[in-house]
């Protein structure tokens, strides 16, 4: 009998944890500088935008408000993104998502430099013909970008400060980008339970050896 609660307890922690792994999802870009203020046109960018359904909050609509958070690198420089600043509007038709475009305040460089962003906006397409624009209610099962292809971006700062060129002037970026693939970030909460679960089986089975 024992045994048997073990087992119970052990498949219900893996079981709900593994189907809460595809809340938050991350979607990841490659891409290139085509502009920018301080000679960095033709760099390779690399980077991310992360979707978490827990944060949506259906009074928000149509504007969906706290729903996305991004990174982007681009040579020494990584500027992100939390969900706290940002709106986004999600454009859905033929039954799914075919882009979004999303705006935030106040991202900031992750390595500490002062280059006083203050305005990044990005958006991605599935680049089909849009069909008649629908009534979206976002839901974990319709909540899926997997589908976007192709991007653009653009960073703006709001005052002058010393830029990676050493030059004196206000901070800009915009760029072009492509979308190559997704990831599971599961919460740490889960991603424990799941490992918990595990080593419940584990035991069982060498106890059963």
């Amino acid at each position: 009998m024992r045994k048997l609660t073990s087992f119970l307890i052990a498949s219900a922690l893996i079981i709900f944890s593994a189907s809460s792994f595809a809340i938050p999802v991350r979607y990841h870009f490659i891409g290139e500088v085509e502009n920018s203020s301080f000679g960095y046109e033709g760099k390779a960018i690399t980077g991310w935008y992360e979707v978490d359904y827990d944060k949506y909050d259906p009074d928000d609509s149509p504007h969906l408000n706290s729903l996305l958070s991004y990174s982007l690198k681009v040579g020494d420089i990584e500027i992100v993104a939390d969900y706290t600043f940002t709106e986004t509007d999600i454009y859905y038709s033929n039954g799914s998502i075919n882009g979004f475009w999303s705006r935030t305040e106040s991202p900031y460089e992750s390595s500490g430099k002062d280059y006083a962003t203050d305005v990044w906006e990005i958006s991605f397409s599935d680049n089909a013909p849009n069909g008649p624009s629908e009534n979206y209610i976002p839901s974990p099962q319709t909540l899926d970008f997997s589908q976007l292809k192709t991007g653009n971006f653009e960073i703006y700062g709001d005052r002058g400060v010393w830029l990676p060129d050493q030059s004196f002037d206000v901070f800009w970026l915009t760029g072009s980008l492509q979308q190559v693939d997704t990831t599971h970030v599961p919460e740490p909460s889960l991603a424990l339970m799941f490992a918990l679960g595990l080593a419940f089986l584990v035991g069982l089975r060498r106890k059963i050896r």
